[in-house]
């Protein structure tokens, strides 16, 4: 009996599956093939995942501060040509459009609301910079669209003061 219970002790149920692994690999090979796969998906969606949240993220922010930043380079722009006699005010409108665009695309409700306050910042610019005559019906219109961008911006933004301040200032 001492001898076969040594035997048992020698036989180690490791060693019995690693040897009986190449076995179980034949049968099974179809699931691990699916198993893998589903493994592989399931990371590569992670990681996509991940880099929407990251890299994606931050380019969109990078865009809506390039926009932001040339509203201003856009009104140096207008008060040059002006001196020159040729009205640029539509470089307002063109990056008024582009805020437009951020904002749909804007998972972030506080840089949708950024982007709705620029861009009725924009529409109001316009307004003052542009040199040809306009009649009051025009006026109205792009005040009354300036107008909505800001409610919607403070609809968005009422958590954030900062933002509800600059939506609210915009309105009056």
């Amino acid at each position: 009996m001492k001898a076969e219970h040594r035997h048992e002790l020698k036989t180690n149920e490791l060693a019995q599956w690693i040897a009986s692994l190449p076995e179980w690999a034949k049968k099974n090979s179809k699931m691990i093939i699916y198993v893998s796969v589903v493994v592989i998906v399931v990371a590569g969606g992670y990681f996509w995942m991940i880099y929407n949240k990251t890299v994606l993220s931050v380019r969109k922010q990078l865009r809506l501060t390039d926009l932001i930043s040339q509203l201003s380079q856009n009104k140096a722009q207008i008060i040059y040509a002006q001196t020159q006699g040729i009205d640029a005010s539509y470089l307002l409108i063109r990056t008024a459009d582009e805020l437009q665009a951020m904002t749909e695309d804007a998972k972030n409700e506080q840089m949708a609301a950024l982007a709705l306050i620029k861009q009725a910042e924009a529409l109001r610019s316009e307004l003052h910079y542009r040199l040809g005559m306009f009649g009051p019906q025009e006026v109205v219109a792009q005040i009354d669209q300036a107008a909505t961008k800001y409610k919607k911006a403070a609809e968005k933004c009422s958590a954030n003061p900062p933002l509800l301040a600059m939506a609210q200032l915009g309105l009056g």
